[in-house]
């Protein structure tokens, strides 16, 4: 028996590459390919996402949050 906590879609191409499948494409491409294999539907929440306007794409590095929080507050 196995047991999750967390939904394989959340992590697509890990699950694609751990049971075969190719993990070429975004996110959204390598759920497709996932329900595919597995037969499983994407979640209906994850798959509401598809299209989205992204909200926030900032990465930044652990020494840089002081000084990015700092910024952003100056910005409001």
């Amino acid at each position: 028996m196995i047991l999750s906590t967390a939904s394989p879609y959340k992590f697509p191409a890990a699950v694609l590459a751990a049971i075969g499948g190719k993990t070429g494409g975004d996110e959204f491409a390598q759920m497709d390919s996932l329900a595919s294999l597995t037969g499983v539907p994407v979640p209906r929440a994850l798959a509401s996402l598809r299209g989205k306007k992204e909200l926030h794409g900032d990465v930044i590095g652990v020494g840089e949050i002081i000084p990015y929080i700092q910024r952003k507050l100056s910005e409001e």
